[in-house]
């Protein structure tokens, strides 16, 4: 009750803030892009996917009036709409955005050298939207090529091997190759070590899908390795348990 508080007070807050800029600065100032993206995101952690997307668009459309606002805000903000639409399950929209986050950071590598951990972090993310929109259209030569790129960004995101075993395993799955199974093993068991030096919070979101995933190869594997396969679904549904019960 205490954090559905802080929330309720949190949004009173931020509108108040929003109209005060409105009546007195323009009101296409960046604080008010701030303003909007930060309702989004309270939107979005209480679930309230339509108005997060409503509050991010906002944001949007006020950032493409401003040619001089930083790349960086179309980027950000073109990857929490992919997010909350994805969310929303409005994958074809949700598309729209992720690409348009790949394409303004290509335009800016084009122009610029310099390494920035904020836009890989935030391309990473995007990438991994794109395997799991790619996966739910049951497209997994393409899931498979986006989790490959998404890697080349950056190997210490468990996430990455996550969605690349994944894409190997639905492959391998489709196919009945082998090899493509193995690489999926170790895939998964990288996500599942790297894991380990993640948050609390990261790995509650994370580690169940690893577990299942690894209790899925072990069931598809030829030599009917079946209970390998059902301690890595216990260790599943015991861990998810866990975290809801916290």
């Amino acid at each position: 009750f205490l954090s559905i508080e802080k929330y309720s007070k949190a949004k009173l807050y931020l509108i108040k803030a929003r109209k005060l800029l409105q009546e007195n600065l323009s009101p296409s100032d960046v604080q008010i892009v701030k303003i909007n993206i930060e309702l989004g995101r309270l939107k979005y952690s209480q679930n309230r996917f339509h108005m997060s997307t409503k509050y991010y668009q906002l944001a949007l459309n006020i950032c493409e009036q401003q040619p001089k606002l930083v790349y960086h805000d179309l980027i950000y903000i073109h990857s929490l709409l992919g997010l909350s639409l994805s969310t929303e399950q409005k994958y074809d929209q949700a598309m729209y955005h992720c690409q348009k986050v790949l394409e303004i950071s290509k335009e800016r590598m084009s122009t610029s050298y310099e390494e920035d951990e904020q836009i890989d972090m935030i391309i990473t993310r995007v990438y991994e939207r794109i395997v799991q929109i790619h996966i739910h259209d049951n497209k997994i030569d393409e899931a498979l090529t986006n989790a490959r790129a998404c890697l080349k960004i950056s190997r210490q995101y468990p996430m990455n091997y996550f969605n690349l075993g994944n894409s190997l395993l639905l492959m391998g799955s489709v196919y009945r190759h082998k090899e493509l199974y193995k690489r999926s093993l170790v895939c998964l068991r990288k996500a599942r070590h790297l894991i380990n030096k993640c948050s609390y919070e990261y790995q509650t979101q994370l580690l169940p899908y690893i577990y299942a995933e690894l209790g899925i190869f072990y069931n598809r594997m030829s030599d009917h390795r079946y209970r390998t396969a059902y301690k890595y679904y216990k260790l599943a549904r015991n861990t998810h348990s866990i975290i809801e019960d916290t």
